[in-house]
C-alpha cells in the first residue's frame, strides 16, 4: 500500500516559470528591435557561413546556413534549420527551430516548434509550444498548451507552466509542472513534482523517483509499478472562479485611471507636445522602441544594485531606482496615449476636450487586456517596455537637438 503524505510543492517552480517568461520576451524584444536595420538580413542560404553575430529581420526569415556567433531573429514566420554556433534569440508569430544550436535558445511567439539539437538550455514562451528536440541542458517553458513529443530528450530538468501539459518525451532528471491539466506518458529520470487539478499518468509512463503532486483529487494510479519512489499527495482546496469585474477590480481600475489622468493632464497643459512626441516614437519604430525599453528594464536594476553595493554609490543607486520606478509608471500612460492616437487616426476622430477621451480609451484598453489570463502578463511586459523605450528615445533625441543647437551657436 502506497504511503501518502502532505508535502510542500516547490513554489520556486512557479517563480522560475515567471522569470523565464519575462526573460524570453525580453530576448524577443531585444532581438527584434535593438539592432541596426541596415545590418540585418532576411535569410542565410544553406552552405553559407556568417562570421560573428547575425541579425535577421523580415516578414519571413530563413536561416539554413551557419552562424558563427549569436543569432537574433524576428519576423512573422521564422525557420531555423541551419547551425548556430552560439545562442539563438528568436521571436515571431510562427517559429520553427529544426537545426543545431551550440548554445541556448530563447524563443517567444504564438506557435513555436523546437526540434533538432540544442546544446544548452531552452527558454521559451508562447501560446502553443511543441518540443521534439534533443536537449543537453535544462528546459523552461511557459504557455497555454505545451506538448513534449515522443522523440524529445531532455538531459537535465524540465520546468513548465501552462494551461495544458502533455509530456511523452524523456526527461533525464526532474520534472516540474504547474497547469490545469497534466498528461504524462513519457520517462522521467528522477522525481516528478506536479500541481494540477487534472493529472493523468498513462500506463507507459515511468517515474524513476518520487511522485509528488498537489491536486483537489487523488490520482488514480492503475499501475503503481510505474513509480519507483514514494507517491506524495497534498490536497488543495477547489478554487472558486472570481468574477472578472469584481468591485475591487473596478475600484482599482477607477483610481488608477483617475491618478493617471491627473498626471497626463498636468503634463499636457505644461508641455502639450510631449505625449504625442513620445507616442510617435512607438509609432515610427515599434520593435526598436520596445527593444530599447527591454534593455532598460534589464540593465537599470543591475546598475542600481551594483551602485548600492559600493558604499559610495548608494545615493546614486537610490536615485536611479526612484527614477526607474517613475519611468515604469509613466510607461503605461505613454502606451495609452499611443493606442488612443492610433485608434483616433484610424477612424479619423477629431480631438475633443484636449484628447482626454482618446487617452482614457487607450488606458481602458490596456487594463482590459491585462485582465485576460496568460495574455495579460505579456501585455503588461510589452506596454511597460514600449513606454520606457519611447521615453529613453525621447530623451536621446532631446540631447541630440541640444548638441545641434550648441554646434550651430559655435
Amino acid at each position: 500500500m502506497k504511503k501518502y503524505k502532505n508535502i510542500s510543492y516547490p513554489k520556486t517552480t512557479v517563480f522560475i516559470i515567471i522569470i523565464t517568461l519575462l526573460f524570453s520576451f525580453s530576448a524577443f524584444n531585444v532581438s527584434a528591435g535593438s539592432f541596426p536595420e541596415n545590418e540585418s538580413i532576411s535569410s542565410l542560404d544553406k552552405g553559407k557561413t556568417l562570421e560573428g553575430t547575425g541579425f535577421f529581420s523580415d516578414d519571413k526569415v530563413n536561416i539554413s546556413g551557419t552562424v558563427d556567433g549569436t543569432a537574433f531573429a524576428s519576423g512573422s514566420e521564422i525557420n531555423v534549420d541551419g547551425i548556430i554556433n552560439g545562442d539563438l534569440f528568436v521571436a515571431g508569430q510562427n517559429i520553427y527551430i529544426k537545426g543545431k544550436v551550440n548554445g541556448s535558445v530563447f524563443a517567444a511567439g504564438q506557435n513555436i516548434v523546437i526540434d533538432g539539437e540544442i546544446q544548452n538550455n531552452i527558454y521559451s514562451a508562447g501560446s502553443s509550444l511543441n518540443l521534439s528536440s534533443k536537449n543537453m541542458g535544462d528546459v523552461f517553458l511557459a504557455g497555454q498548451i505545451i506538448s513534449i513529443a515522443d522523440e524529445a530528450s531532455i538531459k537535465r530538468d524540465l520546468f513548465m507552466g501552462a494551461s495544458q501539459i502533455f509530456n511523452n518525451g524523456t526527461v533525464g532528471r526532474n520534472f516540474f509542472g504547474s497547469a490545469e491539466k497534466v498528461n504524462i506518458n513519457g520517462n522521467i529520470g528522477k522525481d516528478a513534482n506536479i500541481s494540477a487539478d487534472n493529472i493523468n499518468l498513462q500506463t507507459s509512463a515511468k517515474i524513476n523517483g518520487d511522485f509528488s503532486y498537489t491536486s483537489t483529487n487523488e490520482v488514480d494510479i492503475a499501475n503503481p509499478s510505474i513509480i519507483t519512489g514514494e507517491t506524495n499527495w497534498k490536497k488543495s482546496e477547489p478554487q472558486t472562479k472570481k468574477a472578472i469585474f469584481s468591485f475591487s477590480i473596478l475600484a482599482k481600475i477607477f483610481f488608477s485611471m483617475i491618478s493617471a489622468l491627473l498626471i497626463w493632464l498636468i503634463i499636457k497643459l505644461l508641455k502639450p507636445e510631449l505625449w504625442p512626441n513620445l507616442a510617435l516614437n512607438i509609432s515610427q519604430s515599434p520593435l526598436k522602441t520596445t527593444g530599447v525599453g527591454v534593455l532598460t528594464l534589464i540593465v537599470t536594476p543591475i546598475i542600481s544594485i551594483i551602485l548600492m553595493i559600493s558604499i559610495i554609490g548608494i545615493p546614486l543607486g537610490v536615485i536611479l531606482g526612484f527614477l526607474f520606478g517613475i519611468s515604469i509608471y509613466l510607461s503605461t500612460i505613454i502606451s495609452a496615449v499611443f493606442i488612443g492616437y492610433f485608434i483616433s487616426k484610424k477612424f479619423n476622430w477629431t480631438e475633443v476636450h484636449k484628447g482626454i477621451w482618446v487617452f482614457l480609451l487607450g488606458f481602458t484598453i490596456i487594463y482590459l487586456l491585462e485582465l485576460i489570463p496568460f495574455v495579460g502578463f505579456l501585455v503588461r511586459i510589452i506596454v511597460v517596455a514600449a513606454g520606457i523605450g519611447a521615453l529613453i528615445i525621447g530623451i536621446s533625441k532631446l540631447k541630440d537637438n541640444k548638441k545641434e543647437i550648441s554646434t550651430e551657436i559655435e
